[in-house]
């Protein structure tokens, strides 16, 4: 798709599209979270017609992306897909970022402004950008070829390097300080400086933190830094330069050849700057957590990571934040108050559930009710060992029976990724559908 264009995917047959009524929604993003957002908003037949604006020509799961350094032909294969094998009959799409929403005069609705220079009008917007990661997410506005020898030559950097630096030591960064591991030449190294005085967040149980800690310490060519951060020479980009230094909120000097941030900046909702108190202090969309609406802009909602709604960003959270601005979008579309009180998907699961590094990987199940803890740690992981005779005493799960940790999990999720395409959006990409045709597409 060309950068900047307009398209529409095939209309659905004659009598079945719901997206030609009276009112516009505008979804900005088209990731997991926005790309659930328009099935859902589709399928509950409301009366609007449904425009996406995504600022990438293509769709990069969130989940893989410490996996993508490591895994190029699953990069390609698995965990990425050019976004019209994505598209959903019947949304439109436009290749653009937006720039600024701003309400129209005289009127309800807002006009949605664009880097191609248009404006498109909106009645109702559901924010879904998500937020930064360095390395591991892509750019605002990149493209998929670009994006793909980008990371090439990261692969070649980080192979290269006497020394890499991690910063941040929450689950993304135990998951990359594996996979650079795997990566880094025999004499290489990696400094993982980590603000807290444990690896993982408090969201996981103290057993848990331990367990991952001591992993990633038993690797002699891996120097953790407790109870510090990079204050010069990072940020929330990754650098590549030979022999730079970096200093540490301690003091300390580190020389490294690459740098990685291993933490979210939430910074892609910036379209709202103009309108005081859209944006929450930490840069997320402010928006009252039983509606999902934004507290100062009516009608904009914001689904997935870029929302201030006090929840983890994960699938089973997102979808039923999709769920629920698709039930208020019924009511206020039709000139209503948002009337659904929104629920937590999975409200016990508060931290990642899988929490892989290299070949290894924990289940954290000390969050987890009792029914399935027991399943997980009493039965085994992924199989159950209760299948008498026709295994080995020991099952054939590779870890322990009394908590799934190890190369069965590390196998499993491999195992996963290899199986592909991987996730809820992958595996819905139509891989033999072809790009729009050029006389299909037009300018804005």
């Amino acid at each position: 798709m060309e950068y900047g264009a307009r398209s529409k995917t095939p209309k659905v047959k004659k009598g079945e599209s719901f997206s030609s009524g009276s009112s516009s929604t505008v979804i900005i993003g088209h990731g997991l979270a926005g790309r659930e957002t328009a099935k859902m908003l589709l399928a509950s037949k409301a009366d609007t017609s449904i425009t996406v604006i995504e600022a990438n020509d293509y769709y990069e799961s969130d989940i893989c992306g410490p996996k993508s350094l490591s895994s190029p032909s699953l990069y390609t294969k698995n965990f990425s897909a050019p976004q019209y094998q994505l598209a959903i009959e019947g949304v439109e799409y436009v290749t653009a970022k937006v720039l600024d929403i701003t309400k129209k005069e005289g009127g309800d609705g807002y006009s949605v402004k664009t880097s191609t220079g248009a404006s498109i009008p909106a009645t109702a917007v559901v924010v879904c950008t998500g937020f930064s990661s360095g390395l591991i997410k892509p750019a605002v506005g990149s493209l998929w070829e670009d994006r793909k020898k980008e990371l090439d030559e990261h692969r070649k950097a980080i192979a290269a390097a006497d020394n890499v630096i991690i910063a941040g030591g929450g689950a993304v960064g135990v998951d990359i300080n594996g996979e650079v591991l795997g990566m880094l030449k025999p004499a290489g190294r990696i400094t993982h400086v980590v603000t807290d005085t444990v690896l993982m967040t408090p969201r996981h149980s103290e057993e848990e933190r331990r367990l991952v800690t001591e992993r990633i310490e038993g690797f002699p060519n891996v120097d953790v830094l407790f109870s510090d951060r990079v204050v010069e020479g990072g940020g929330k980009d990754a650098v590549f330069e030979e022999k730079k230094k970096y200093k540490l909120k301690s003091g300390k000097e580190v020389v490294a050849d690459v740098y990685i941030p291993a933490f979210a900046v939430f910074d892609r909702a910036e379209f709202l700057r103009s309108t005081e108190g859209a944006l929450a202090p930490n840069g997320r969309v402010a928006v009252n957590k039983e509606t999902l609406m934004s507290d100062k802009l009516f009608n904009v909602y914001a689904v997935g990571g870029c929302a201030d709604n006090g929840e983890m960003s994960s699938i089973p959270k997102i979808e039923a934040q999709a769920a629920s601005v698709v039930k208020n979008l019924a009511h206020t579309l039709a000139g209503g108050e948002p009337k659904h009180k929104h629920r937590e998907g999975l409200p016990w699961m508060q931290a990642e559930v899988m929490v892989p590094h290299g070949d290894w990987g924990m289940v954290a199940v000390d969050g987890v009710p009792a029914v399935g803890k027991a399943c997980l740690r009493c039965l085994g992981f992924p199989l159950p060992c209760l299948l008498g005779p026709c295994v080995a005493v020991c099952g054939v799960c590779g870890t322990s029976c009394k908590r799934p940790v190890g190369s069965g999990p590390g196998g499993f999720w491999q195992f996963a990724l290899n199986m592909g395409p991987f996730g809820p959006v992958l595996g819905k990409a139509d891989k033999k559908r072809q790009p729009p045709a050029q006389n299909e597409m037009k300018r804005e």
